[in-house]
């Protein structure tokens, strides 16, 4: 499994599933067994470290967001190898900013937000070119 480019939700039928106690990946869990069937979780928790070491011992896999593949140190060393999830499936996302209401005139938040509408519009042709 670890050699492999990307997964799907499929890949992960028969897998021992550790995951954070979060809405998000909650969600994400809860969409993926909609389309498709017999996607068990082992556990679910806020202890990450628990999760870390199941996962560093070979006892289970995990779901994580780009931030937690950031920060797990386990994946900075390369113990622990993070590989991308594709949803094959229509599906809604959302995504929100919070700032300060001083912050919102930033240059740093302009570009932000630039990157953002640069990326949608970029998918969206993608999507109408397939």
């Amino acid at each position: 499994m670890a050699k492999r480019e990307s997964m799907d939700p499929r890949d992960l039928l028969n897998e021992q599933i550790a995951m954070y106690d979060g809405s998000y990946l909650k969600w994400l869990i809860h969409l993926m067994q909609q389309h498709v069937n017999g996607l068990d979780i082992l556990f679910y928790s806020t202890n990450q470290e628990l999760i870390r070491e199941f996962v560093l011992n070979k006892k289970a896999i995990s779901i994580d967001t780009i931030s937690e593949k950031i920060t797990n140190p386990y994946i900075n060393s390369k113990e622990v190898v993070s590989i991308p999830l594709v949803l094959d499936f229509p599906h809604n996302s959302y995504l929100g900013l919070v700032m300060k209401m001083e912050d919102h005139t930033s240059h740093y938040f302009q570009e932000l937000v630039n990157l953002i509408d640069a990326l949608i519009k970029k998918e969206i042709s993608q999507a109408i070119l397939t």
